[in-house]
């Protein structure tokens, strides 16, 4: 039961993820990509990874989304014309796609690289209390730098944005 609910949400998740490279109006773009994190965070649940399923909701599907949809509004895209040049590379890109994902799962599936809900994880859960406390250990020490890193990137995206929607005043005629 567990593959089978895994195999639908993995299904829909890439589905939502081509519906979302493939749709003409970005506002449905952004819509598809909700979906695809929401089935992501599902996912999420059932490999029992409770802190990271609701870090994928709260982050990415409500900052992440509310953002691209305050960019839309604030940039007030109008319907582009269609470019052949684009529609050209499909064939190549559907290609390349497919030749990647069999090569992935060449390289991963016989070394074993894949975990089970009784893999090497599930020990140190034990031992650490429980999936929060397990990422909070190694967030804070193993990968502090990271961490910090992200935090500096996320707080320069703020500034960024904020100067961007800042209204300019109008320029005076020079007399």
């Amino acid at each position: 039961m567990t593959l089978l609910t895994f195999a639908i949400l993995a299904f829909l998740s890439v589905l939502a993820a081509i519906m979302m490279i493939t749709a003409r109006k970005i506002v449905f773009s952004v819509f598809w990509l909700l979906l695809s994190f929401f089935t992501t965070a599902c996912i999420l649940l059932l490999l029992k990874a409770e802190f990271l399923a609701v870090v994928q909701i709260l982050v990415n599907a409500g900052a992440v989304i509310i953002s691209f949809l305050f960019v839309v509004i604030l940039i007030n895209l109008r319907e582009e014309p269609k470019n052949e040049r684009y529609h050209q590379q499909t064939k190549w890109a559907v290609l390349v796609s497919a030749i990647l994902f069999v090569l992935v799962g060449l390289l991963l599936v016989p070394q074993g690289r894949y975990y089970t809900s009784e893999g090497m994880i599930a020990s140190e859960l034990v031992k650490w209390g429980g999936n929060s406390e397990l990422v909070a250990k190694y967030l804070f020490s193993d990968y502090i730098l990271p961490f910090e890193v992200v935090a500096l990137v996320l707080l320069v995206a703020i500034i960024g944005v904020v100067v961007l929607a800042k209204k300019m005043p109008p320029k005076q005629k020079a007399e």
